[in-house]
């Protein structure tokens, strides 16, 4: 996920466990809910030389935010007005 958000930092990602889901509400208040953990992966700040390698070689992402959510934790989804053009 942490490649996909690198070349996409405008993105956010969510990986979901096992009965495990989200509420989007106000189009971007999220809330927690089910058993198990949301990871969010936040690149809106971050910085990559990804672009800048050759395909298969290892490349370099700084300032990615992670977060780890639990059961009623929520997060807001930041608004990027470059994605609403």
């Amino acid at each position: 996920m942490a490649q996909i958000i690198a070349t996409n930092p405008a993105c956010i990602g969510l990986g979901l466990e096992e009965n495990t889901g989200v509420v989007i509400t106000k189009g971007y208040e999220l809330e927690v809910i089910g058993d198990g953990i949301v990871v969010v992966v936040d690149g809106n700040q971050c910085s990559t030389d990804i672009h800048e390698v050759a395909p298969g070689n290892p490349f370099t992402i700084r300032d990615l935010r992670v977060h780890m959510l639990a059961k009623g934790q929520r997060y807001t989804l930041p608004i990027m007005e470059q994605m609403h053009v």
